[in-house]
């Protein structure tokens, strides 16, 4: 985000181009981040997944910056932009995670936490969320949102991007399933 809006677009790009790593390039990236992690003078290849790499900053980044390096990028490379976003993931998405999976995500996930993070949720990412919950749980849900008064944006944020992580996690374990991922289809 710091960067100059200049290269944004080109730094996003060349992450997503990243298929190895040399060692030497390691040593100094991570000299820029305090030397918080040495490697062997070795020379030696790392395999990468760049494209997983971008999507994973622009989940993290001001939504408004991440659209510009998306569009910048899309006038010269479409198809990587398709698999960017295709691994990209934001709260809004919810939407699309299985009823079974949002269930056990709901599980791991604090009430009041959850509650912040539906503060400026969509109204069809609260029904998802809802229709996923006791009758009970969902009335309790929904009384601890309205004690909440008004709320930092950001915390908001936070809380979302915090569900959002767990339910990339359960994914990458196989336990849940968003519509639309990996060109599988399934039956139930």
């Amino acid at each position: 985000m710091n960067l100059p809006d200049e290269i944004k677009s080109d730094v996003a790009r060349r992450i997503a181009k990243l298929d190895k790593i040399v060692s030497g390039m390691l040593v100094e990236v991570n000299a820029v981040f305090a030397d918080s992690l040495k490697t062997s003078n070795a020379n030696f290849t790392k395999e990468a997944d760049g494209i997983g790499l971008i999507a994973g900053v622009l989940n993290q980044i001001d939504a408004g910056v991440g659209g510009m390096i998306l569009e910048e990028l899309e006038e010269t490379e479409p198809e990587m932009v398709e698999q960017i976003k295709q691994m990209m993931f934001v709260f809004d998405d919810l939407v699309l995670v299985d009823d079974r999976g949002l269930q056990s995500v709901l599980r791991s996930v604090e009430t009041q936490e959850l509650a912040l993070a539906l503060k400026a949720a969509s109204e069809d990412v609260r029904e998802k969320i809802f229709k996923n919950m006791s009758e009970r749980a969902s009335e309790m849900l929904k009384e601890e949102i309205d004690s909440l008064g008004a709320v930092k944006m950001k915390d908001v944020s936070d809380a979302q991007q915090k569900i959002t992580n767990i339910i990339q996690d359960k994914e990458g374990k196989g336990e849940v399933v968003i519509a639309g991922r990996g060109g599988d289809e399934f039956v139930g």
